[in-house]
């Protein structure tokens, strides 16, 4: 069975056509179950009891460089893949320049994780569960490499209060959901089963048929390279189309799920909003084409 089917078929059949995982994926029955399972368990004993249980289960590479080397900042946030754009940054590149500068990167793979390869060493890395791991909302992860940690200063509780408490502890301190928490990590388990890199190509796979089949829709402007290595396709209007408007319509009159980008997400960067296309790995050509044709007659 493909790896399309598999995701499909470990999913409730889908209410129309979802073509929206870069905002938020569709779980798995398994995810869904198990976040299920342990909201009873908090019911039955308590939450912190059963928390308690659950426990131990671009081109501009070059001039980025340059600056590192004359006027290093403390540390560099660097964004793998925006959420407005389908356009796979030099993550890589980055990382490696940032350490010859001895500079830390931090990294939101918000869009990236689960989607594009993110290993490559950073220093730390962020990102939700909802997008492209499929997991429930609400709940993500950070992970810090120890030299970075070594360097930070812990806030709450404040750092002149002798208490040992480190500063990745100060970050578990407070309220959480301990059944998200127990979903995300059946989704992590699901999408290491299935191949990461499996998963990596089979999600460029759509992203390039998608712009194939978008790119002669009227009015719309596909953003991306067709070979592109991601899912998100980006359509700019061209004829005034409103993509706020269209958005609301295909949800309401034909039962699609997109996003529309405004010009908040990226002020310096768009210069219109966007309507986001962003199919996970069980899209067809033919729910592509189907989405393509009801374009074609949006108001």
């Amino acid at each position: 069975m493909s790896l399309a089917l598999q995701w499909a078929d470990a999913r409730p059949k889908v209410a129309g056509l979802h073509l929206d995982s870069g905002a938020c994926s569709r779980q798995s029955l398994a995810v869904i179950d198990a976040v299920a399972a342990h909201a009873r368990h908090e019911a039955e004993v308590g939450g912190y009891v059963a928390a308690e249980a659950a426990a131990p289960v671009l081109a501009v590479v070059d001039e980025a460089a340059a600056m590192l080397a004359t006027d290093p900042p403390a540390l560099v946030h660097f964004t793998a893949l925006a959420s407005h754009r389908g356009v796979a940054q030099p993550l890589a590149e980055m990382v490696a320049v940032c350490r010859e500068a001895g500079v830390p990167i931090v990294v939101d793979g918000a869009q990236a994780f689960g989607h594009l390869d993110c290993n490559v060493g950073a220093d730390a890395i962020y990102s939700s569960s909802r997008k492209w791991l499929a997991g429930p909302r609400g709940v993500g992860f950070l992970a810090v490499r120890p030299e970075l940690v070594a360097r930070l200063q812990r806030r709450l509780p404040p750092a002149s209060w002798d208490v040992p408490v480190t500063v990745l502890q100060s970050f578990e301190h407070g309220e959480h959901n301990a059944a998200t928490r127990i979903g995300y990590s059946v989704a992590l388990g699901e999408h290491l089963a299935a191949g990461a890199e499996l998963v990596r190509d089979r999600l460029a796979e759509v992203g390039r048929t998608a712009r194939q089949v978008l790119a002669d829709v009227p009015g719309w402007r596909v953003v991306e390279r067709v070979d592109e290595p991601t899912a998100i396709t980006t359509l700019e209007p061209t004829d005034g189309a409103d993509p706020v408007a269209v958005r609301a319509w295909l949800i309401a009159e034909r039962g699609i799920v997109t996003t529309a980008c405004e010009l908040a997400r990226a002020p310096f960067e768009m210069t219109k909003p966007v309507l986001r296309v962003s199919p996970h790995v069980d899209t067809t050509a033919e729910d592509l084409e189907q989405f393509a044709e009801v374009l074609r007659t949006a108001p």
